[in-house]
């Protein structure tokens, strides 16, 4: 799907913010046993709190990343129709399209996925 990077972003997250919540969560998405809606559920609470960032804020760039728009299926339910792959192919693709980031913030990021 064809994402516009400016739907990316918000006034609650900007650039940098969406970049390291798509990259944490592909990580995270790695170590998930199990891909279903719960269980992506879980993840991206759990990572909304590790950020700090309200779970609302987090989630409108992943609705933007999974369907191209703002709004759409409700987001975890989405997540598990399109599948793990797919789910992750989309995100990180949203992701390049912020920018790849470099070593100094994977670095730094890589502490909030343990």
């Amino acid at each position: 799907i064809e994402v516009d990077p400016a739907l990316l972003v918000n006034k609650n997250m900007d650039g940098l913010a969406v970049r390291r919540a798509f990259w944490c969560a592909l990580h995270r998405f790695d170590r998930m046993p199990d891909w279903t809606r719960d269980a992506v559920d879980q993840t991206l609470r759990e990572l909304a709190e590790r950020l700090g960032v309200k779970l609302k804020n987090l989630l409108r760039p992943f609705y933007v990343a999974l369907s191209g728009r703002e709004a759409a299926l409700p987001l975890f339910d989405t997540m598990n129709l399109l599948g793990r792959d797919l789910s992750r192919a989309r995100v990180r693709s949203a992701l390049l399209r912020l920018g790849e980031p470099d070593d100094e913030e994977t670095k730094a990021w890589k502490l909030l996925i343990e």
